[in-house]
């Protein structure tokens, strides 16, 4: 079945760099349903497992504000089948190789390729794939629920009973980007609520301590007002919703449910709510105008 996954991988094999919006205006027509988000978490996976690579400069947007697309590059290229997602999009299957796709053997053999020393982010973001795999081994060897593996896999390291490698893992898991460490239950391991919820997140970069907030008025935080002018209710889901249907791709990943109700809010420290009103104000004359 020619699917747009089997598509955008063939793109990426012929092309070797390229931006999601290649992807979409090349492999698009419309009649798919959610393209922006099918591809946007393949190719999120594909990059968390060094299949891909994402390079340091961008694109440039056609909108004034916009920050630019990310460009990605095969660094790896698997063979014709392409990569299958799997277990709601959390572990890759190569077909080519007939093997499931792990950070920890993908990050060495890029590593090996010349590609560069791994970053901070990217080794603590693998180190907590590596965990996250023993958890489900775990979980299939008991025939359990996630929570249950969970509880189980953190009862066999406090116990000693895990080999030095997934030890190393577990206390590289629990860095934090910026220095430091995170305290649980169990010395040296994340705890039983960290692991459930990287069970459920798509992305476990964890985010640089040192990294400077966002100062200027994005574009979503224009659209966000607009939308919620125009209900006559106006809900925080109700304008999540709507906000997430029309993103535009040029703006990157779409924002969560919480950015959007801190931002109406006022409560984002970044930005302020009267400097946006006053940005989609402008914008609102200005569209009038002309």
């Amino acid at each position: 079945m020619n699917t747009l996954r089997q598509r955008a991988w063939w793109l990426m094999r012929q092309q070797g760099t390229f931006t999601l919006n290649d992807l979409l205006t090349t492999l698009c027509d419309g009649t798919e349903k959610n393209a922006y988000h099918s591809l946007m978490k393949y190719v999120g996976l594909l990059e968390r497992v060094g299949v891909l690579q994402r390079l340091k400069r961008k694109a440039p947007g056609l909108s004034r504000l916009s920050r630019g697309h990310v460009i990605w590059r095969l660094v790896r290229d698997l063979g014709r089948l392409s990569p299958v997602a799997r277990h709601r999009d959390t572990v890759v299957f190569d077909p080519n190789s007939e093997s499931t796709l792990t950070a920890r053997a993908v990050g060495s053999t890029a590593a090996g390729s010349g590609t560069g020393p791994q970053s901070a982010e990217e080794r603590i973001r693998d180190a907590r794939q590596e965990v996250l795999q023993a958890v489900k081994r775990v979980q299939q060897r008991e025939h359990c629920r996630s929570k249950r593996a969970v509880v189980l896999f953190l009862a066999e390291v406090q116990s000693g009973r895990v080999e030095p490698s997934l030890s190393e893992a577990l206390a590289v898991s629990v860095m934090r980007a910026g220095g430091g460490g995170q305290k649980g239950a169990v010395p040296g391991a994340p705890s039983e609520r960290t692991l459930i919820r990287w069970l459920t997140v798509r992305d476990l970069t964890p985010k640089s301590t040192w990294s400077k907030p966002e100062q200027a008025v994005q574009p979503w935080m224009v659209k966000a007002l607009r939308i919620k002018r125009t209900l006559r209710h106006p809900t925080m889901q109700e304008v999540h919703r709507r906000l997430t249907r029309s993103w535009n791709s040029d703006w990157g990943e779409p924002v969560s449910y919480t950015a959007v109700r801190r931002f109406l809010h006022g409560k984002l420290k970044t930005v302020s709510l009267d400097e946006a009103r006053s940005v989609e104000a402008r914008a609102t004359n200005e569209r009038e105008a002309v």
